[in-house]
């Protein structure tokens, strides 16, 4: 009993340890170099937001200058210098700095949301290749199960063959197809591998079929309404809101464009102190402070400021058409993978009843060769047909939770 209780507890932690698949899109997130592109990106929209706030900042200068002529001027000392510090400050611009920052905070929404999409991407690439695994694994099974018949039935044949119930061309059917499915099941074992390799090549990590729980693929998973899909689809996709917040920022550059048809005003204040030496301090020494208001405001630029401000329009413009387009091509995904989903479920019933029957029909095709009343072709075939409706099952099966995924990509629920 303690030695069954031990048993029991070893294989709990095995199966604490394994790798389900929130553990292994995890790793993805985390391992995957192109996210952390992505991540440059928001940093980047980062920093042109902190540029954009620098707009609305002073500026500041601190300047040295010594000039040396061959002789003096009416005006000028041949030696010369002059120190100054200057300060400058825009009063107003237009509103081209308050909607240049709206416009890049926008932005850093939008990069943002592509790094979610990202996100949800390669989710869904791991949740197929995890799905992968698992059926050229279930493949090698019924690989190896229908091996294993053959062979039982081969022997079988030998026997009967020694005995004389059975021509040597009967039982010769049997061992080429037996060699047959050896061959099978090595291009079996080689598809399972390849899987593998797929698989960590999503998760950017290596990973062995003893790693992974499977368990998630017990339970055929349960389906909303499409109804259900559609509206949150649209609530929720990151796609959807970068597209839109794209318009939004378009929108203020729409703003900022205007600011070419308003005055412009900048308040200065420059401090300078000059003498006739390398040192500003030196001789004859003079300083100054001086502030000054400056006010200008173009009249005409060749129609440049009205072209930038309907190229801005149209930039925003084009945006709102990328949006219908997205929508569009989101309801047309989530309609066929809907429909995807629909047939897959009818699929797994009838595939699961063709198994049962496959089952049956092997039993009793068995019984009869062994009584001598079946032929080695009927008992191929029945080995066969049981492969093939066990292959059926774990294609639909499969099918069903790869359309479960792909609709909570639509959702962004992996």
């Amino acid at each position: 009993m303690k030695k069954l209780f031990v048993l029991i507890m070893l294989l709990a932690a095995v199966n604490t340890f394994a790798l389900s698949l929130d553990k292994l899109k995890e790793k993805a997130i985390e391992n995957r170099p192109v996210l952390q592109k992505y991540r440059l990106d928001t940093g980047i929209s980062e920093e042109n937001v902190r540029y954009q706030k620098g707009e609305f900042m002073p500026s500041a200068d601190l300047g040295y200058q010594y000039n040396q002529l061959d002789e003096d001027a009416m005006f000028e000392n041949s030696e010369n210098s002059n120190l100054y510090i200057s300060l400058s400050y825009n009063l107003f611009d237009g509103f081209r700095d308050k909607y240049n920052l709206k416009s890049a905070k926008e932005m850093k929404k939008v990069s943002l949301f592509e790094l979610q999409s990202k996100q949800q991407d390669i989710k869904l690439d791991v949740a197929a290749a995890y799905l992968s695994v698992y059926r050229n694994q279930r493949y090698l099974e019924v690989r190896q199960n229908a091996f294993k018949l053959y062979k039982e039935k081969y022997e079988d044949a030998k026997l009967k063959y020694d005995v004389g119930v059975m021509k040597w061309s009967e039982v010769l059917k049997i061992k080429v197809e037996m060699d047959n499915a050896k061959q099978e099941l090595l291009k079996a074992q080689a598809e399972l591998d390849k899987s593998l390799n797929t698989l960590s090549r999503k998760v950017n990590a290596e990973i062995k079929i003893e790693d992974i729980n499977f368990q998630l693929l017990e339970t055929i998973p349960e389906f909303h309404k499409y109804d259900f899909y559609k509206e949150k689809m649209y609530a929720v996709r990151s796609e959807l809101k970068a597209l839109e917040t794209v318009v939004q920022a378009r929108q203020y550059s729409v703003g900022a464009s205007k600011s070419s048809l308003y005055p412009k005003v900048d308040l200065s204040m420059r401090y300078s102190n000059s003498a006739d030496s390398v040192n500003p301090y030196g001789d004859n020494e003079e300083d100054e402070l001086r502030g000054q208001v400056n006010v200008s405001f173009n009249i005409f630029n060749g129609f440049q400021k009205y072209a930038n401000i309907n190229k801005a329009k149209l930039e925003m413009r084009k945006s709102k058409m990328d949006v219908m387009e997205l929508k569009l091509d989101l309801k047309n995904q989530l309609q066929n993978v809907f429909e995807d989903k629909t047939v897959a479920l009818k699929n797994l019933e009838v595939a699961r009843t063709s198994l049962k029957e496959a089952e049956e029909n092997l039993r009793v095709t068995e019984a009869s060769f062994n009584e001598g009343i079946a032929t080695s072709t009927d008992i191929l075939d029945a080995i066969y047909y049981l492969s093939r409706a066990k292959y059926n099952v774990i294609n639909a099966r499969t099918q069903v939770f790869l359309n479960y995924f792909k609709l909570q990509r639509v959702i962004e629920n992996l």
